[in-house]
């Protein structure tokens, strides 16, 4: 009886054990599944090519780094899978390795549009690419977010192409503009190079210096289907530190490559400086009237004033 009553007492101890057992793993699964990966990017959309973006996110706990790839939208949804190399741009001096802190990681990633990726060629961003947050260990994309090009990006890029041709109210390439001057673009194509429809959309791409202007460019979207677009936009009323300022028009249609503009160049007229007055250049201490004139009472010289020597 004292044997079965022990025997008993095993069991139960061993029962105890198990449930404990299975709740401490039910406690540990349910912990694991509250931590959600994420990553966030600023800004995200109108990015221009190089420009830094702010990166923050989540990683599962078991992730102690992750590594930033920007790749094509061909590797959307690859959280807990793997990325293909070869739409991505796995060039290590593009790639950022950031540590994993309490399930969280912050950092930059300079943001390149087009894209140069491994075997897929050189791409657009305009509508969209990936950011992957990937594990290099097992190698798991852990988060990812779509980060969207401005429109202009690789615009300048390449020969002229196509039938498009852009004209402005400024003149021909090498004129000379003022500040805060309105310029009127016309960009002319051939309707039949998009068989008869409307582009997809239209762009107006400006650059000061050798960077884009995200303010003065301009996108239509979608373009005109009659072979003709305009736009405006106005020289900054502060000038442009010297630097030229360049115009170039895209259009852009299903079936057909991007169609790109001669680039016309201006120059900036100097920002013109008020004349002083010379009223206030002479050197008068004060002003007398007499005989319904005004005379200048000279100031006498006094010793220690080399400013005031004749």
């Amino acid at each position: 009886m004292a044997r079965i009553s022990q025997w008993l007492a095993l069991c139960a101890l061993a029962i105890v054990s198990v449930v404990g057992t299975a709740v401490l793993l039910q406690a540990s699964v349910a912990d694991a599944s509250t931590v959600v990966a994420a990553v966030n990017a600023s800004p995200d959309t109108n990015v221009l090519d190089g420009e830094s973006l702010a990166v923050t996110g989540t990683a599962p706990s078991n992730v102690q780094s992750v590594v930033l790839i920007e790749c094509d939208a061909t590797q959307s949804s690859d959280v807990g899978s793997t990325f293909d190399p070869n739409h991505c741009d796995t060039s290590p001096s593009d790639e950022v390795t950031l540590p994993v802190n309490n399930n969280a990681f912050s950092g930059s990633f300079v943001f390149r549009d087009p894209l140069t990726t491994g075997g897929a060629g050189t791409v657009s961003c305009a509508a969209g690419c990936m950011l992957l947050a990937d594990n290099p260990s097992p190698g798991d994309v852990s988060s990812e977010t779509m980060v969207i090009g401005n429109s202009c990006n690789g615009v300048f890029n390449g020969a002229a192409s196509g039938s498009l041709v852009k004209t402005t109210s400024a003149g021909p390439d090498g004129s000379t503009v003022s500040p805060g001057q309105t310029i009127t673009v016309t960009l002319t194509w051939n309707p039949g190079d998009f068989g008869g429809s409307a582009p997809s959309k239209t762009d107006d791409c400006v650059e000061i210096g050798t960077q884009i202007s995200a303010t003065l460019s301009q996108e239509h979207k979608p373009g005109p289907a009659g072979g003709t677009d305009t736009y405006t936009y106005q020289v900054p009323s502060g000038g442009t530190g010297g630097q030229q300022i360049c115009d170039r028009g895209a259009v852009s249609g299903s079936g057909t490559s991007t169609e790109k503009s001669a680039i016309l160049c201006y120059n900036l007229m100097g920002v013109a400086t008020p004349e002083a007055s010379r009223a206030l250049l002479l050197p008068a201490a004060g002003v007398v009237v007499a005989g319904g004139g005004l005379l200048f009472a000279r100031r006498r010289r006094t010793r220690n004033s080399p400013l005031l020597a004749e």
